[in-house]
């Protein structure tokens, strides 16, 4: 098992977004990070504070009966999302408080025997209940600060991802970002030069998945010159 960052995707339907729309009470959050986890003898340290805590975690129903409950998942593509199903323990989550060895979120792989394994563990605050409580410390678990993340539950393009592993950064990095980049800068210029109208054609059907809504196709009709 390994600790994994509180992530989000640029669809914007993801853990943060979808948690703090559901509570509806701060703007921001502090998350934990995944770079943060790979740099030192603290990071370490933390990781097996967290394996130990969460060892009866491996079997889902434990998690349950302690107050962790099935809320989303972040989905790249079919029923199930890269970054796995995220229990959330709600009481956890309302407490302005951080402790390694009761993470807010666990997260669990969906196994093709339809067994669930527990491959990751979330940490997450909110960022005004935690600055009245500590003004002026930054928040920190064993020595790892969190991440600040304004407005975790909104959809925003100017977003500023410096720093966040989440977006091509440290272990996530992409070889190919570079190329894949001025792919769609040189396929967007060339497709708006010559698109003339675009329309919708026909009614769109929408994903049925518990973990994200949105089209999941959309009939259009356009005219190229």
């Amino acid at each position: 098992m390994k600790v994994r960052q509180v992530s989000c995707v640029a669809a914007g339907a993801c853990a943060l977004g979808t948690l703090w729309l559901a509570l509806s009470q701060s703007p921001a959050i502090y998350a934990q990070t995944h770079t943060a986890l790979h740099d030192g003898t603290q990071a370490g340290a933390l990781v097996k504070v967290v394996r130990e805590a969460t060892e009866r975690f491996r079997d889902v129903k434990v998690a349950e009966a302690e107050g962790y409950a099935l809320a989303f998942g972040c989905v790249s593509g079919g029923d199930y999302g890269a970054m796995g199903l995220h229990f959330i323990n709600m009481d956890l989550v309302k407490d302005p408080a951080l402790d390694p060895y009761h993470p807010e979120i666990v997260i669990y792989e969906p196994l093709s025997n339809g067994r669930l394994k527990l491959i990751g563990a979330d940490f997450i605050v909110d960022a005004a209940a935690w600055n009245t409580n500590n003004p002026m410390v930054a928040p920190e678990i064993m020595g790892q600060l969190l991440h600040f993340f304004e407005a975790p539950n909104r959809f925003r393009l100017d977003r500023n991802t410096s720093g966040n592993a989440l977006f091509g950064q440290g272990v996530h990095t992409c070889l190919g970002q570079h190329l894949a980049r001025l792919e769609m800068q040189i396929f967007f210029e060339e497709l708006l030069s010559r698109l003339v109208s675009v329309e919708i054609a026909g009614r769109p059907q929408r994903s049925a998945s518990i973990f994200i809504g949105g089209p999941k196709s959309l009939p259009i009709r356009f005219k190229m010159n």
